[in-house]
This record gives C-alpha cells, sequence and structure tokens, in this order.
C-alpha cells in the first residue's frame, strides 16, 4: 500500500481551507430573490438526494424546505398577494410531498420539483414588484390569528382500507 507524501496531504487540506466558508446572510438583509433561491436551491438538494438514493433524507429536507423556506416569508406574500397561486403552490409542495413517501414504482420527483420551482419563481418576482424587501415597512408580516399552514395534500397517502374512527 502506498502511501501519500505527508506534504501532499499537507498542501491538499490547505488549498481546501484557503476559502472561508460563505456566510449565509440573516434573513432580515434577503430581498425577495434570495427568498426564492433559498426554496429553489433546497429543492435542487432534494432532488440530488433522491437521485442518489438516499429517499428518506430527500423526504425530510422536502419538508424542511416547506416549513423552513418557504412558510416563513414567501407564503405570507402569496397569500397577500394572489391568494389562488398560493393554494396553487401549496398544493404542487403537497404534490411532491406525497410523491416522495411512495414505494415502488413511480417516479415524478423530478416533474414535482419543477412545478414547485416555477410556481415560487413566479411567486418572487410577484413579490419583489409589490412589497418592498421582507422584514422591511410594508413587507408582508405574520398575521396574528393566522393558524399553522400545512399542505393541501398530506405528506402521507391515507390508508383507504384501514377502518377510520370518527374524530
Amino acid at each position: 500500500m502506498m502511501r501519500a507524501p505527508f506534504w501532499a496531504v499537507a498542501v491538499g487540506v490547505l488549498a481546501s481551507c484557503s476559502k472561508p466558508p460563505e456566510v449565509p446572510l440573516s434573513p432580515e438583509l434577503h430581498g425577495w430573490k434570495e427568498e426564492g433561491d433559498l426554496v429553489v436551491n433546497g429543492l435542487a438538494e432534494v432532488k440530488a438526494l433522491w437521485k442518489e438514493g438516499q429517499r428518506e433524507a430527500a423526504r425530510k429536507l422536502a419538508g424542511q424546505v416547506y416549513t423552513e423556506r418557504w412558510e416563513p416569508r414567501l407564503e405570507r406574500a402569496a397569500r397577500q398577494i394572489d391568494p389562488d397561486a398560493c393554494r396553487q403552490t401549496e398544493y404542487s409542495f403537497g404534490l411532491l410531498l406525497v410523491e416522495l413517501e411512495v414505494k415502488g414504482g413511480r417516479d415524478h420527483v423530478d416533474e414535482r420539483i419543477r412545478a414547485v420551482d416555477e410556481r415560487v419563481e413566479a411567486v418572487t418576482r410577484a413579490a419583489e414588484k409589490a412589497y418592498p424587501p421582507p422584514g422591511q415597512a410594508g413587507a408582508p408580516q405574520a398575521m396574528q390569528d393566522d393558524a399553522p399552514s400545512r399542505p393541501i395534500v398530506p405528506p402521507v397517502a391515507p390508508a383507504w382500507d384501514e377502518p377510520q374512527e370518527p374524530q
């Protein structure tokens, strides 16, 4: 077994450490485009995990993209700009989450991600025209009586064959 010389390893380590990691902008400094990019980039990570066969990781990340990237700011803006477009985007997210739950034959993850990306980009463009950047006066804020929203389509397909107890 041949080992790399110490100097080669040291140069490799120094080269990888020479550029400091990018510091993410705080949410207060994001514009609407950056907010949309967070969602789209998160979904690109979901797609990569899915293609690598890391199905559970892809499913969990998709849920996080929805709850931690879409909901906090873009969803609020979308609701105020165009409630129908907001519902359509949430429906697209729901379909993606269901697709990620399905075991076996169906594999429409790429199509679902593309549909969500298109809707998020449309909301982002509309928000840029309608509002100042997030966190500034006049931008959509969380409403007091606003119930936490969830995808319209449940993330797990219902078990139709099992008896359901009345609620």
